[in-house]
């Protein structure tokens, strides 16, 4: 199946995308303003210590402090017993070297970890290890997995301080390039290891690779044919970078000097756009909901037009299959992360349930994101975790709703004018004679005049009330002011 890698560096983001077949497979976007330091390796100097979870914060000059939990293999390392309480050894004050796991996400600082990971073309260089080489269980391949554990790990030589892995781009690589591969990631951790002992100041020790070129070292396989790019200095950045990095590369580097902006060349325009909506049209006429809150993802499948077939087991079978795909690839594509609940249409065959989740668990391979799937529930749902490391599509493209502020909600407008009656009733009680005015938005202030709502007020009351629009006002928020003194008698703007 072909591929294709669009990168759009002209325009505030940089954006880069993953086409295959003709449809986008993978999205990625990095603002200048904040961009992504996941892979970056600090010195970092310890803040304070949480000994009841064996956890840190870390200040490593980017701003908020970093969460550092340790492994449970190095915790007995790192803490001593001392009766009858736990000493940390790592204490307030002492310099680390930590690298960044998981972007600030909202109120939370970045997550770090003090096992160091530096990823080449084909493999990851892991410290803190035992001398062991692994291979990525994606290596599926028999041949190449023979290839790789007879002829090519004897080759790879590696302290008992270090573990190595892999990567699935090795499938069928020739033994010089891994060597080369290993020797550049083995020199990395020397330089790292050589600045971090000249003093103890936070700094940064290493930076991953920008957008650009970690995608290609990441995604650029045997089935890419062709990268596209608007930019000439990424174009020429690329070109050695290819020609450096890669194994006898036979990707097709061009590039793009057209007129019409390149996502919508490819029609990538058009595929960002559907990500904003909540339902999600499958090829068989099912559809699914996607609904996103703070500490889920609830995603609904429904057979919607579906109705090709005689059988409703077959149709139910068909929906939930197509489901299971996209759900992966919307997962991909929106970055969302946490727990994800899925209500698959119920399926009464426990075969087709077992094919649903093969399916979905196939489909969640190509995601570079850990996740883990779990069987169906006595309710017919399923549940699965993705790993999150770094903000969601959303918030590169939305801003809260000034209106509803990010709820997709605001009152009813006979709602509001019921709330406005009944603090009006409680003033009045106390406070007869009074004369006021209310102002709101107009919708609000029409509706109360449209349908006459205070007109038994004034009556009964023997008061005057004034009406006055403002549609700067929030459609939930008013003032209703005293005429005589000016003052308010409530404002909840």
């Amino acid at each position: 199946m072909a591929k294709s890698i669009i990168i759009n560096a002209k325009g505030e983001f940089l954006r880069a995308s993953v086409i295959q077949d003709k449809v986008l497979n993978n999205l990625f976007i990095d603002r200048n303003v904040s961009s992504s330091i996941v892979g970056n390796i600090y010195q970092g100097v310890v803040a304070s210590t949480l000994p009841s979870i064996q956890a840190f914060f870390v200040n490593i000059g980017t701003g908020k402090n970093g969460f550092l939990q340790l492994r449970e293999d190095n915790q007995e390392k790192s803490y001593k017993k001392k009766s009858p309480k736990t000493k940390v050894s790592f204490k307030k004050g002492n310099s680390v070297v930590v690298q960044v796991v998981k972007d600030e996400i909202g109120t939370k600082g970045v997550r770090l970890d003090e096992q160091i990971s530096l990823p080449g073309r084909f493999l990851v260089l892991m410290s803190g290890g035992k001398g062991e080489i692994h291979l990525s269980r994606k290596i599926v391949n028999p041949a190449h997995r023979d290839h790789l554990t007879t002829k090519v790990i004897p080759k790879l030589k590696i302290s008992k301080t270090v573990d190595l892995i892999i990567r699935t781009a090795a499938s069928g690589v020739k033994a010089k390039y891994l060597i080369r591969d290993l020797n550049a990631l083995l020199k990395k951790l020397k330089d790292i290891n050589k600045q971090a002992k000249v003093d103890n100041e936070v700094k940064c020790l290493h930076e991953e690779l920008d957008l650009v070129r970690k995608l290609i070292r990441d995604w650029l396989d045997q089935d890419v044919e062709s990268i596209f790019v608007d930019d000439k200095k990424y174009y020429n950045l690329l070109k050695t970078f290819i020609r450096d990095h890669l194994a006898n590369p036979k990707v097709k580097l061009r590039f793009y000097n057209g007129s019409v902006d390149i996502f919508d060349k490819f029609g990538i325009t058009r595929h960002i756009e559907k990500l904003y909506q909540k339902k999600v049209w499958l090829p068989c006429g099912g559809y699914l909901v996607i609904d996103k809150t703070e500490a889920l993802v609830a995603i609904d499948v429904n057979t919607g037009k579906n109705v090709k077939h005689t059988s409703s087991e077959a149709t139910i079978r068909e929906t939930n299959m197509q489901a299971a795909c996209e759900i992966a690839r919307q997962l991909r594509l929106r970055n969302m992360g946490g727990i994800v609940i899925i209500d698959f249409i119920d399926m009464k065959n426990k075969n087709h349930q077992k094919e649903v989740l093969k399916n979905l668990q196939k489909n969640l391979e190509q995601d570079k994101a850990k996740s883990k799937v779990y069987p169906f529930t006595k309710l017919g749902l399923v549940q699965l975790t993705r790993q999150r490391v770094e903000e969601s599509w959303e918030q590169h493209y939305f801003n809260d709703c000034e209106r509803c502020g990010g709820t997709g909600h605001i009152l009813a407008i006979s709602i509001i004018a019921d709330q406005i009656i009944s603090k009006i009733r409680n003033f009045l009680i106390s406070h007869p004679k009074v004369d006021f005015n209310i102002k709101g938005h107009s919708n609000v202030i029409d509706y109360i005049l449209d349908n006459k709502r205070f007109d038994s007020i004034e009556s009964n009351f023997g008061i005057e009330i004034g009406y006055l629009k403002d549609d700067s006002f929030h459609p939930e928020k008013y003032f209703i002011v005293r005429k005589d003194t000016g003052n308010d008698i409530f404002n909840n703007k």
